[in-house]
């Protein structure tokens, strides 16, 4: 009985949360690009944004990422933005690398101080994709690798 009761429980603290972090306003946090320079979300009002929390060390992480960087450049043109926000303990050096050794079409960020993962509600796996609707809404979080096939009827359901 007392396992059933635990599994009840976590089901509804996982329900719970991710209610809480859907069809919400989206956090308004500064991002930090590798490039030195900062954007913060307002500025991307009006567009469907997508934030990719990720690590250099993350194996999935970084299979992810063509499939990412494909679909940003199909779908920028009608108001797509992404953000890949490196997590904190990953190498500065190596998340700049890895940005331009693969040519990554997108802005890439780095969280220095784990703020930003705060932010978004505790990231505490890789990767982590969350997408926010051109109303500044969050309205999907994946966490793990994203079904392409899926991610990509959203964001087209979005634009």
């Amino acid at each position: 009985f007392t396992r059933i009761l635990l599994v009840v429980a976590a089901l509804f603290i996982a329900f719970w949360a991710y209610r809480m972090l859907t069809d919400k306003p989206a956090s308004q946090t500064t991002f930090r690009l590798v490039d030195g320079s900062s954007v913060n979300l307002n500025h991307f009002s009006g567009q469907v944004v997508v934030l990719n929390f990720w690590a250099t060390s993350c194996g999935p992480c970084l299979r992810e990422m063509p499939y990412l960087a494909r679909t940003y450049e199909r779908y920028s043109p009608r108001g797509l933005e992404m953000i890949a926000v490196a997590v904190y303990g990953d190498s500065p050096q190596k998340v700049v690398n890895y940005a331009r050794s693969q040519a990554l079409p997108f802005k890439v960020a780095y969280d220095s101080t784990g703020s930003v993962a705060k932010d978004w509600g505790g990231i505490r796996y890789t990767p982590t994709t969350i997408v926010i609707d051109r109303q500044g809404r969050v309205v999907e979080r994946f966490t793990g690798t994203v079904d392409m096939a899926q991610f990509n009827r959203l964001i087209e359901r979005l634009l």
